[in-house]
């Protein structure tokens, strides 16, 4: 999950780099448009983390139940 945060931090600041206008099209825009995208990485990384908790850890409490479920029926 870390990584995927991490590779949509990367794409979507550089297209908003690319091709919004706000930076200036040299590394200097570049990293400045980075660090200002910046503080929204910890809840980008929060959120990802916390969703796959509870996706993941629901089905798996899904087939825990199911198959206690089924054993409970045969």
């Amino acid at each position: 999950m870390l990584a995927c945060s991490l590779i949509f931090f990367v794409t979507t600041n550089f297209a908003v780099w690319a091709w919004s206008g706000l930076y200036s099209a040299d590394m200097t825009g570049l990293i400045q448009c980075y660090a200002m995208g910046l503080p929204f990485l910890k809840y980008t990384i929060a959120g990802d983390l916390f969703w796959a908790a509870v996706l993941f850890g629901g089905a798996w409490l899904v087939q825990r139940l199911t198959a206690r479920t089924g054993a409970l029926a045969s």
